[in-house]
């Protein structure tokens, strides 16, 4: 049951995946006499990657920081990266730049990143370098997390768009035929997106897509010419 609860958890959005969630927690506090180690970090990195969807920013860091305690206190250093990570997004999204790039390069000299962990990375770092206007650092972010997203099998395309709009965005002397050319990869790549699925499964895209503009051109991707003379 427990599990069942996570994994709903982790495929719906927002309130939804916010009910399971809970339901699943209850059931972690009720069972004290069971193991639930790495259940517990998948729980707590997926519950406050929904609080921040939700805009429940105090309550996310409130929980993440007090899951990293528990493991502090308990020698465990597994899965502290994935924790900090999740941490850094609700800290960027609440405005502290400084401290969210400390957490970040703490990460980075922890080492040993998973494939997920490392995509995640790149996108934070990205978005730290474009809030403080470093488009060259932002760029070379973009690019190592297309490289890494390109390395995750089962997606529907949404985060790999994102990335890529968002690299066409802050590379310099992007005007005329390049930029055509740019905005129509995205579309083919629209075109033959999977449908279905969780949109944004890595927490703050859907948000970072809203704010840079990109929902209209990621929802409605422009049919090539070839699909419109069939």
């Amino acid at each position: 049951m427990l599990r069942k609860h996570m994994v709903l958890g982790r495929i719906l959005r927002f309130k939804d995946s916010r009910n399971h969630l809970e339901t699943a927690e209850g059931i972690v506090k009720e069972c004290k006499e069971l193991n639930f180690d790495k259940d517990r970090l998948d729980l707590t990195c997926d519950y406050a990657d929904t609080l921040r969807e939700l805009g429940e920013l105090g309550l996310a860091e409130s929980r993440l920081y007090s899951e990293i305690k528990r493991r502090d206190d308990a020698y465990c250093i597994s899965g502290k990266s994935r924790l900090e990570l999740t941490l850094a997004e609700v800290l960027l999204a609440s405005g502290h730049i400084e401290y969210t790039e400390n957490i970040c390069l703490n990460v980075q000299c922890r080492g040993g990143l998973l494939k997920f962990e490392r995509l995640r990375f790149q996108i934070t770092i990205a978005k730290i370098r474009h809030s403080m206007s470093d488009n060259p650092g932002t760029s070379i972010s973009l690019i190592k997390a297309l490289t890494e997203v390109r390395k995750c099998t089962l997606t529907n395309g949404y985060t790999t768009r994102i990335i890529m709009l968002s690299s066409y965005e802050v590379l310099p002397n992007m005007a005329g035929a390049h930029a055509e050319a740019s905005r129509k990869e995205v579309d083919v790549l629209g075109g033959h997106a999977t449908p279905g699925g969780t949109k944004h499964w890595i927490a703050g895209q859907g948000h970072w897509a809203q704010s840079r503009g990109f929902t209209e051109i990621i929802d409605n991707p422009i049919p090539s010419t070839e699909e419109g003379e069939k």
